[in-house]
Formats: C-alpha cells, structure tokens, sequence
C-alpha cells in the first residue's frame, strides 16, 4: 500500500515528466504499482495529485490487492 509520503513523490516526479520506471526506481517500488496509481487516481484532466489520491483512498478506507 502506498503511504501519502509515496504519493508526494509519484506527484512530485510526474510534473516534471519522469517515467513511470523512473518513479517507481526511485520509490523502490514495481513499476505497475506507479501506473496503476497514476491511471486510477489521476484528476478528469488527466493531472495526478498526491492529495486527491489519498483523499480517494486514505479517507475511504478502500484498500486493494492482495491481503
């Protein structure tokens, strides 16, 4: 699960254009796992913030994945 210290980076590397992988190296993370944040949390204009993401998770409680 990714923490909002997680989604403050995924937002901080999009703006300037990194790479998917580029984000997920740095983050130590699988690349799929930034994508599908990304794709599942991005605003209707297609922008991806940290706090919208986690108020659409955090907040609700929705938890996916295993476990």
């Amino acid at each position: 699960m990714l923490t909002i210290a997680d989604r403050i980076e995924i937002s901080t590397g999009v703006k300037p254009g990194w790479e998917v992988r580029k984000i997920a190296r740095h983050l130590g993370r699988d690349p799929g796992v930034i994508s599908r944040e990304i794709r599942r949390n991005r605003n209707a204009d297609g922008t991806y913030r940290a706090v919208g993401a986690c108020q659409l998770v955090c907040v609700s409680g929705v938890v996916t994945g295993r476990g």
